[in-house]
């Protein structure tokens, strides 16, 4: 991967400024693309001020990236300074608690202590030396304010928090980690009018997007405008709101909240976005005419004083933003609007937002080399409903699919209980259900477990009974809700047998290995919002196939992420535990399990199996083992080999001894253009010899997962010599699959596959050496994924091949 990474970042490649790599988790992917590009940084910095910009989507792999990874790098002397540029949520703001009447007076204490003291204002920074802080008062204290607002702030010269985030656009930072939102929004503040200072770097060089799979989402969240119940009482209860309209306001907004907390009730899950429900609409109506009057007043009001109220504006311009965010919520045509109901929140997002997410990419590649990385970005080994989702083709863009390097099959079993029940009735019985197999597992494993859960409401219900179960087995039980994520990971890190319960960034960017963590528990199959206005949004033109290329992807790339919590090293083994029947019981319970048993899982159903492989596993450890090293796996790109990449270091570096090249002969010239012509190819002028020659014609063929056959068996040699060093290449580059449509000779189809059609077409490939992946249904044909990807030419061959013997036969009987 580093390899792949160094030949796209380097000068001469120029085809694309986009790579798309998918990298399984828990296997060094930040270091396979640090490691080349603060060494292209270092190359460059003689000649441009190149440097590194590192996004993600979680602080926990921020954390890691500053605590494990910069000091290696660092080592290496690839880094000189380094900074970590987290979201401004996570920093401690004093003005805010000048604000608040609602801080107890020991939480207080502490807050200004750290104020005075800190070095960066961090959220992670108080609780290391001040203790845990709830995130509800953590939420009254952060940081909230524009920077501008930071500038003019009396606390500013002071402020540490002012003080870090200032430090961001350095030019003296080689590497900046940040979160995609700030980067996003630097972009964003550069292209509105006018144009606004970015918050970090958005021409490095380099920019390295990990956990890619969030990157789209997070970029709808700066996009777009929302209020909440909490916002509109804030501006009812401000001293500068007209107090004749005070009570009418907070009567509204208390309707409102109660229709809300009654609608929430019948929801599945708190944690999604949902169409904004009729009732809505005219209280926004009423909202909207009673914050536009209470502007006028104030207006009348300023006039009225002698003296200008204090930073007046500050709090008009707030009442203005709410009219327009309360103007676009009813606004149909333009605007996309929902509501989470977890904070009450009503958000909306233009209906153009695909076409700015690809300005967004177009800005960033004009200026930059990026790197697109996840775990997830496949279905199925297939980039297609990623690229689609980000309207982009696989013609803009390199794409790499790195081989899983763990051993699943021996490390990890895959339980779903037999007669869970279905999460989708959410009844006390379900949690009562829930509440049992999660008291078996725990009592086996004796804690070590990770709880994901997808939805606020199973959090809160399920947190006391688990609370019990850990009390009775004397384990430390950890919640989301009672602390910040990067605090809650160390603890859990720290206190070995603790049980912590958690959602959301726990799903991704949680890396605990070894004995801390040998059992995941899902409460259920994390689906997205069926109706999610989001996901409709950018689904626009997948209508007829909005469950296959949107819906599942979207849950199988939440599902892998929160798999791969599980297994960070060789040596880790232990259970994840799926509790929902639609695992087995449902049409895509298939699909689901087809991809996990690709990457090496194995499935049951028995509370017995699992018993046996767990103490299996603590007697004999995880019994698997990397592959042996073999250097010529590695693919070392013609343009890395010019700066040394590949030579071996020896004690006494000797002169390599390189094969001599041979001119292209006529013969070789005129077979090398037949095939460009087939291949709808040009046959570049800068190749010279016959050695390159070869390596493009056989490339041709391997990046498209064909046999090589053809160039070794039918390319003219001048002699055995040649032939011999030649056919030992087998091709390199970024393969990509084609699907084979069902309407190809071989097959025999007319269009739309019948079931019995098939099932035929299923046994037909079986019995060629291959099997179907995927039958993926289009207008006039279907579309066929057949694996394995590279025996697809043979696996044609011997089809056509018993095809053909098959009809002489029946000829021949009827002669």
């Amino acid at each position: 991967m580093a390899l792949d990474i160094a030949a796209f970042l380097h000068r001469n490649q120029k085809k694309h400024n986009i790579l798309v790599i998918e990298a399984p988790v828990g296997t060094g992917k930040s270091l396979g693309a640090l490691v080349p590009a603060m060494v292209e940084a270092k190359l460059e910095r003689g000649f441009t001020h190149k440097r590194v910009v590192y996004a993600t989507a979680t602080i926990n792999l921020q954390g890691q990236l500053m605590q494990e990874e910069v000091p290696l790098l660092r080592n290496f002397e690839l880094i000189n300074q380094a900074i970590l540029a987290k979201g401004k949520a996570h920093y401690y703001c004093h003005k805010e608690l000048s604000a608040s009447d609602q801080i107890d007076e020991r939480i207080h204490q502490k807050l200004s202590t750290f104020f005075a003291e800190a070095r960066t204002g961090h959220r992670d920074e108080f609780e290391s030396s001040h203790g845990d802080i709830e995130n509800a008062i953590w939420d009254r204290v952060n940081l909230k304010a524009t920077k501008r607002e930071c500038d003019n702030c009396i606390y500013s010269l002071s402020c540490p928090s002012h003080t870090h985030r200032g430090r961001f656009m350095l030019d003296n930072n080689d590497l900046v980690i940040t979160n995609h939102e700030q980067l996003i929004r630097s972009v964003l503040n550069r292209l509105q009018e006018p144009a606004f200072p970015p918050i970090v770097p958005i021409d490095p060089g380099i920019i390295v997007i990990d956990e890619a799979h969030h990157f789209q989402e997070n970029f709808l969240s700066q996009l777009q405008e929302t209020v909440t119940i909490r916002d509109l009482r804030a501006i009812a209860k401000h001293k500068r709101f007209p107090s004749s309209l005070r009570k009418k306001l907070l009567r509204l907004v208390g309707d409102l909240e109660l229709k809300f907390h009654t609608e929430a009730m019948k929801i599945e899950s708190l944690q999604g976005r949902y169409p904004l429900p009729d009732f809505v609409h005219p209280t926004l109506e009423d909202l909207h005419e009673l914050i536009r009057e209470s502007i006028d007043v104030i207006a009348i009001q300023d006039r009225q004083r002698a003296t200008p109220w204090e930073r007046e504006d500050e709090y008009v311009n707030r009442l203005e933003l709410t009219l327009e965010t309360l103007n676009h919520l009813q606004n149909s045509k333009r605007y996309v609007s929902w509501i989470t109901y977890q904070d009450y929140e009503l958000s909306s997002v233009p209906v153009n937002f695909p076409s700015r997410f690809k300005e967004l990419l177009d800005f960033l590649t004009l200026r930059n080399k990026i790197i697109v990385m996840s775990g997830t970005l496949t279905t199925n080994g297939d980039f297609g409903s990623f690229l689609n989702q980000w309207r982009l083709t696989y013609d803009q863009v390199d794409v790499k699919a790195i081989k899983e390097s763990f051993q699943y099959e021996k490390q990890a079993l895959i339980y779903v209980p037999e007669g869970v029940q279905d999460p989708r009735d959410a009844s006390k019985s379900w949690y009562e259900d829930q509440t049992q197999h999660t008291d078996n597992l725990l009592r086996l494993t004796g804690g070590r477990t990770l709880i994901l859960s997808t939805s606020k409401q199973h959090m809160e219900t399920m947190a006391e009974p688990l609370e019990t179960i850990c009390h009775s087995l004397g384990v430390t039980f950890l919640r989301q809700e009672l602390g910040g994520v990067e605090q809650l990971t160390k603890q859990f890190k720290q206190d070995e047998t603790s049980v912590l319960l958690g959602s959301g960034s726990f799903f991704s960017g949680f890396s605990v290995s070894g004995s801390s963590l040998v059992s995941v528990i899902f409460s259920r199959l994390p689906f997205p919002v069926p109706d999610d206005p989001y996901l409709k949004l950018i689904g626009a033109g997948f209508e007829d196939v909005f469950f296959e290329e949107i819906i599942l992807p979207n849950m199988m790339t939440r599902l892998n992420q929160g798999v791969g919590r599980l297994i960070r090293d060789i040596k880790d083994f232990g259970i994840i535990t799926i509790l929902d029947p639609r695992v087995f019981d449902s049409e895509y319970g298939k699909f689901i399990c087809s991809d996990l048993e690709q990457k090496g899982y194995r499935f049951t159903r028995s509370l017995e199996e699992v018993r046996h492989f767990y103490h299996q596993k603590l007697t004999a450890g995880s019994e698997a083992r990397y592959d042996p090293y073999n250097r010529s796996y590695l693919t070392i790109h013609e343009t890395l080999k010019e700066f040394g990449y590949g030579a071996r270091v020896q004690a006494k570096p000797e002169k390599i001894k390189r094969p001599k090249k041979h001119k292209i002969t006529e013969e070789q010239m005129i077979f090398a253009e037949s095939i460009c012509k087939e291949k709808n190819k040009k046959l570049t002028a800068k190749i010279k010899f016959a050695e390159d020659l070869y390596h493009f014609l056989v490339d041709l063929y391997y990046v498209e997962y064909s046999s090589i056959t053809p160039i070794q068996a039918h390319f003219p040699y001048q002699n055995d010599e040649q032939r011999e060093q030649l056919s030992k290449y087998l091709g390199s580059g970024v393969r990509t699959y084609r699907m084979k449509k069902c309407t190809f000779d071989v097959f025999g189809c007319e269009g739309q596959c019948s079931e019995h059609f098939r099932d035929e077409l299923y046994n037909l490939v079986k019995n060629a050496g291959g099997h179907v992946e995927e039958i993926r249904p289009a207008e006039k044909f279907c579309w066929l994924m057949i694996k394995p990807f590279d025996q697809n030419d043979q696996i044609m061959e011997t089809i056509t091949a018993r095809k053909q013997a098959a009809a002489s036969i029946d000829k021949s009987l009827s002669q």
